[in-house]
């Protein structure tokens, strides 16, 4: 008997209500005569299934290894590490207000696509991470710690790497992000982020009080962080609106800092009936110990001062940085700018405040567009040289005290050797590399110690440029690129009940912050390249967006349109075929989706035959892209 072959072609989908087609490819038999036999119209509801691993509940004493396919650990109560490894993934959530104390080793990698996540369960608190008296080799890589009440990470006389963290949203009265007396070993931050932490007195960001090591903090960011942030919580003096850190002059204790961006960080000093209500460091305050600044920016830091109280004395002391209590400081290669003063009865220094007992110098800076003037030195231990002063103080004076300058470029002019008085010309009011034809090319220090070593940034001859892009630091400046939207989230149109998603893809210097934004405004938590949105109501129909920031710029993207039906309804066509034949014989009904492939024949279906024939409906014909069939007799 001939076999019977009919070949399935593509026809589109059709959805009711108005919404649009969805591209899945739908089929239906056609006869050989070429008109369309046997259409069959199903509709379908849509659903969404979710899935989730199992959550893992945790306290007390804990070892071993905790892995992703158990995450979340849920945090029932007090943990005390001993010897415990976290996998990449998982996620450490806070029931209550408990401690995460490591009185061991803790070592928790994660990797960028699967940070480790430490955080409060909903609206419960949690006590940080505290290292307590725990031996060195602790290391945290690509973790997330957020939402603590008592600092996000705290260290008492022990010592941790961390690489690659995120450290945020962390709250305290002293050490907003990072709490640490460390009376050794070396506690080490390399690429990670300190933002948007606060603290209800000092050191938003950090406090790190240490004694005979370093204190080292490379291609980090210190931004957003508050000390004592309504400003009449706390009545007196208050310090390090992004860091204070604490050195030992005797025993030589230092700070390194390379790379690092200390950015709108504010300390508010405290009002009422105190006996005083200063505010010292709106970047940071560093005292006493020696301290090392490379390619280093200070940018938008406030300090400010109020009074609403029967004392009359506000004042504010370095809106960028201010030295204290035998501070050994060198800055090279560093930018100052945008940096804000404020208070009633005085301010003193708003790029830096030098007092009279910190010896400071300053090679190869630039300090600009600070408010008031760049630097104030109580004493006259501060030195500055090859360093741009310009446009800073409203264009008044941009030096008060006894700083010594030399083959500067001074606003208004300096006495001093090399001194000049020409506009740099910037690139830009954000951008402090100078333009062809500056007069602060090849015009610093004609020493050869201080010559150009990198072309570009700096310019010209191989004598030194004056600011932060000239000298032989100016070869370790790593560019900053603003974020830059690639991919556009791209709109959406699900029904009641179901989930959507948004996603966009960014540039830019990292690390990057995302921020989702509906019509209704910021929506909380939301802070992803990814928004997921799950059962959703008719009030959620509408634009969504996101804003992306880092240090050095924000953009936001397109508006993205949810559209929110009652209900979904797909019409799909299927491949119904009717085969006659010999009646009470036995037929093998098979497909193939490549007549050229001979043995590409699979069988679908066996059936007798009886005297109306044989009606067939292939339930998976709608996502192939094509098949053709075949009925032979059974052998």
């Amino acid at each position: 008997m001939k076999s019977i072959i009919r070949q399935v072609r593509q026809i589109p989908s059709v959805r009711a209500g108005g919404g649009q087609a969805r591209n899945v490819q739908y089929a239906s038999a056609r006869t050989g005569s070429g008109k369309w036999r046997g259409m069959i119209c199903t509709f379908a509801l849509l659903s969404t299934l979710a899935a989730s691993n199992a959550a893992t509940y945790v306290s007390g004493s804990v070892t071993g290894t905790w892995y992703k396919t158990n995450s979340p650990y849920y945090v029932t109560g007090n943990i005390l590490v001993a010897q415990l490894n976290i996998e990449p993934g998982v996620t450490v959530s806070f029931n209550g207000d408990y401690v995460f104390e490591v009185g061991g080793v803790l070592t928790a990698v994660g990797t960028t696509n699967e940070p480790i996540v430490f955080r409060r369960n909903a609206s419960q608190g949690w006590e940080g991470i505290y290292f307590n008296y725990s031996p060195p080799g602790s290391r945290l890589e690509c973790c997330v710690i957020s939402n603590s009440v008592n600092s996000g990470v705290r260290l008492l006389n022990s010592t941790a790497d961390f690489e690659n963290c995120t450290i945020a949203n962390n709250s305290a009265g002293r050490g907003g992000g990072v709490w640490a007396d460390v009376a050794q070993n070396d506690l080490s931050f390399r690429n990670c982020s300190i933002v948007n932490n606060s603290s209800s007195k000092d050191a938003g960001g950090i406090y790190a009080a240490m004694q005979t090591n370093r204190l080292v903090l490379q291609d980090c960011v210190v931004s957003g962080n508050v000390a004592n942030p309504p400003h009449t919580s706390y009545n007196g003096w208050v310090v390090g609106g992004g860091m204070w850190v604490i050195g030992d002059s005797t025993h030589g204790c230092s700070t390194i800092m390379t790379r690092c961006v200390v950015s709108s960080n504010i300390c508010s000093g405290g009002a009422g009936e105190a006996a005083a209500c200063y505010a010292y460091g709106g970047g940071a305050i560093l005292q006493a110990g020696h301290f090392s600044l490379e390619n280093c920016t200070f940018r938008g830091n406030i300090a400010q001062s109020y009074n609403n109280g029967s004392f009359s004395d506000p004042r504010a002391y370095g809106g960028g940085i201010e030295l204290s209590g035998g501070a050994f400081f060198t800055a090279v290669n560093c930018t100052f700018s945008s940096n804000v003063m404020g208070a009633a009865n005085g301010t003193y220094g708003a790029g830096a405040y030098i007092e009279a007992d910190s010896p400071a110098s300053f090679v190869n800076c630039t300090f600009a567009y600070n408010s008031p003037e760049a630097v104030n030195a109580a004493g006259s231990s501060c030195n500055v040289r090859n360093s741009i002063l310009f446009f800073n103080n409203g264009g008044g004076a941009q030096v008060v005290g006894g700083t010594k300058l030399n083959y500067c470029d001074v606003q208004g002019g300096f006495a001093g050797t090399g001194n000049i008085n020409f506009n740099p010309i910037f690139r830009s009011a954000n951008d402090f590399e100078i333009s062809n034809g500056s007069q602060c090319i090849d015009a610093g220090d004609p020493n050869p110690a201080y010559n150009d070593a990198a072309w570009p940034p700096s310019l010209g001859a191989v004598r030194n440029d004056m600011g932060a892009y000239g000298g032989p630091g100016a070869a370790n400046w790593i560019a900053g690129a603003a974020p830059e939207i690639k991919i556009q989230p791209a709109g959406q149109s699900v029904c009641l009940s179901q989930a959507a998603q948004f996603s966009i893809s960014a540039a830019g210097s990292l690390p990057l912050f995302y921020q989702w934004y509906s019509s209704a405004g910021s929506l909380s938590g939301q802070t992803n390249a990814t928004l997921v949105l799950s059962n959703l109501e008719k009030s959620d129909a509408g634009p969504y967006w996101v804003v992306v920031s880092n240090v050095w710029g924000t953009v936001t993207s397109s508006a993205a349109e949810l559209v929110v039906y009652d209900a979904c309804i797909d019409l799909r066509m299927y491949a119904g075929l009717t085969i006659s034949g010999q009646p009470g014989s036995t037929y093998v009904l098979s497909y193939n989706t490549d007549l050229n492939n001979t043995s590409g024949w699979v069988p679908l279906a066996t059936n007798t035959m009886d005297s109306t024939g044989w009606f067939y409906l292939d339930m998976d014909s709608p996502f192939s892209p094509q098949r053709f069939y075949k009925a032979k007799l059974k052998q």
